[in-house]
């Protein structure tokens, strides 16, 4: 793995982006559990890190999901633990996943772009706002029952 990890520079650009290797490979264990379409993984990366650079949480759902499973708890938005990303900035203290090579990618090269919100449709697209607003027009729009879930 280190070699493939030398191999592809993904140390380096993950220092690019400010983020150490480890944090990197903890990003892109988020991005690997948020989305599945390589495309779609380069614009979260992006939109990730959009919110990282204005000090916002990154507000993944699968972050307090993880941790609930993991201590068979009850998935709560408002659970106080320092892996829910809806409450705490910055990254959870320890990959949540196993990232693949889309999702190492995705963290070491995103797509720039200005959006800062995502969410996963009910159709299982992803849809994708520059603004609070836009954001919520898309789970009115696409996100009917899939938004809805703990």
């Amino acid at each position: 793995l280190q070699n493939y990890i030398n191999k592809e520079g993904f140390e380096s650009a993950f220092k690019r982006h400010g983020l150490s290797l480890y944090e990197g490979i903890t990003l892109a264990s988020i991005i690997q559990r948020e989305v599945s379409n390589p495309d779609d993984m380069l614009l979260v990366s992006s939109v990730f890190y959009n919110r990282l650079k204005k000090g916002m949480t990154l507000g993944s759902d699968v972050t307090y999901q993880y941790i609930a499973d993991k201590l068979g708890i009850e998935r709560s938005p408002n659970l106080d633990n320092p892996y829910n990303l809806r409450k705490n900035t910055g990254l959870t203290p320890s990959p949540i996943a196993t990232p693949g090579i889309s999702a190492l990618k995705a963290t070491a090269d995103p797509i720039e772009h200005s959006y800062i919100f995502f969410l996963s449709g009910d159709d299982d697209k992803t849809y994708y706002g520059k603004t609070s607003l836009e954001h919520q027009e898309n789970i009115d729009k696409y996100c009917k029952k899939k938004c809805q879930i703990l």
